[in-house]
């Protein structure tokens, strides 16, 4: 029975700790994202492509 609740024990740290790096990782790339589109508005839309 120990073997069991050590085993939801470990499960729910681990599931926490996912999605902690889950939601970190997101974060970052919205952030950088961000920055990418405030250079692009500042730039006036300008690209290689035109």
């Amino acid at each position: 029975m120990k073997d069991t609740f050590s085993f939801l024990f470990w499960g729910y740290n681990v599931i926490w700790a996912g999605l902690a790096v889950f939601l970190i990782i997101t974060w970052s790339r919205l952030g950088r994202a961000e920055k990418r589109l405030n250079a692009l508005e500042r730039s006036g839309g300008d690209t290689a492509n035109d």
